[in-house]
C-alpha cells in the first residue's frame, strides 16, 4: 500500500445486499484510512440516507447487482440526475462481471471507477487512489461552481484538461454541462461536435442529438440516435430521446415501439412505464 492511505479523512458508503460482502469491503476500506463507514443493504436504504439534510458522502462503493428491481447503474443515474449527491462524491461500481464495463460505458452517468470482485486491498487501493486524485484535481472547478462562477469554472476545466490529459474526458463532460447550465449553447454545441467527430463518445452523441432536437432538426437528431442505439442498444436514455423526436414528428406508433423496447430492458423506471401506458391509451 502507498504511505498515504487514499481514504484518510473521507466518509465512505458501502451498498451491497449481502452482509458478508459489506464486511469484506468494510475491512478493506478501513485499511485504506476511512474511519467514517456506513453500510447499506440496497437502493432504498441508500436513498433514504443520502436524501437526509446535511448528509455528505465522499466515496460510494456500490454493488452492481442490488436486490429488487433496480441495479447499481440505475441508482447512479438517479443520484446524479436528481443531484442527490455532490459532484465531488466519487461513485465506484463493484461487480463480479468483468464485462459490465462494456455495457455501462454507454450510460449517461458513468461511474468514477469499476472494482471487479474478488478484489484485493491493493487493487482497491489503486482504484480509489485514482478516483480520489481526480476529486482533488477538479476541486478548483467545484469551488467555482459553488460560487456560481460557471464561466470561470468552464475555463478552469479546460486548463486542467490541457495540463493533465488523463482527466481530459472528465473535464470535457464538465465543460459541456457548465456551458449548458449558464446558457452557452453555441459553445457546448461546438465542443460536442468536436468530441463526436474525434471519438463519438456515447454521452456526447446523446447530448448533441438533444440540441438538434431543441433546434427542431428532427431528422438529424433521429439519425444520430438510431446510430447510437445500433451500437448501444441498452442505452435507455437514448431510447427516451428518440421517443421525444418521434412524437414531435407525429410518429406515435414508432414512439410506442421504442418505448416498449426500452421498458422491456428496464421495467424499474416508473416514469417510462407511465409514459408507455399513457401512449398506449392514446393509441387505443
Amino acid at each position: 500500500l502507498s504511505s498515504v492511505a487514499p481514504l484518510t479523512d473521507l466518509s465512505v458508503m458501502l451498498i451491497d445486499p449481502y452482509e458478508a460482502s459489506r464486511s469484506v469491503l468494510r475491512d478493506a476500506v478501513s485499511q485504506l484510512g476511512s474511519r467514517d463507514i456506513q453500510g447499506m443493504r440496497g437502493y432504498a436504504d441508500a436513498m433514504r440516507m443520502l436524501r437526509k439534510p446535511g448528509v455528505t458522502i465522499d466515496v460510494i462503493l456500490c454493488e452492481y447487482h442490488l436486490s429488487g428491481n433496480r441495479d447499481g447503474q440505475q441508482l447512479l443515474e438517479e443520484l446524479r440526475s436528481e443531484q442527490i449527491i455532490s459532484p465531488r462524491t466519487s461513485f465506484l461500481m463493484v461487480t463480479a462481471e468483468a464485462s459490465m464495463k462494456r455495457v455501462a460505458a454507454a450510460a449517461e452517468f458513468v461511474p468514477d471507477g469499476y472494482v471487479v470482485k474478488p478484489c484485493s486491498v491493493d487493487q482497491l487501493n489503486a482504484r480509489l487512489t485514482r478516483s480520489v486524485k481526480k476529486r482533488q484535481v477538479l476541486a478548483p472547478v467545484f469551488a467555482l461552481i459553488d460560487r456560481g462562477r460557471f464561466r470561470e469554472a468552464a475555463a478552469e476545466s479546460l486548463r486542467i484538461a490541457e495540463a493533465q490529459p488523463v482527466f481530459q474526458a472528465d473535464c470535457a463532460r464538465m465543460e459541456v454541462d457548465l456551458m449548458l447550465n449558464h446558457g452557452d449553447e453555441p459553445g457546448a454545441r461546438r465542443l460536442l461536435e468536436s468530441l463526436v467527430a474525434a471519438s463519438e463518445p456515447a454521452w456526447a452523441v446523446l447530448q448533441l442529438a438533444r440540441l438538434k432536437y431543441k433546434d427542431d432538426k428532427l431528422d438529424e437528431a433521429a439519425d444520430m440516435l438510431e446510430r447510437l442505439l445500433s451500437a448501444h442498444p441498452d442505452y435507455l436514455r437514448a431510447h427516451d430521446a428518440l421517443v421525444d423526436v418521434r412524437l414531435r414528428q407525429g410518429s406515435r406508433e414508432a414512439a410506442m415501439s421504442i418505448l416498449k423496447q426500452a421498458s422491456a430492458r428496464s421495467n424499474a423506471n416508473v416514469s417510462r412505464m407511465r409514459r408507455l401506458g399513457n401512449l398506449a391509451e392514446d393509441l387505443g
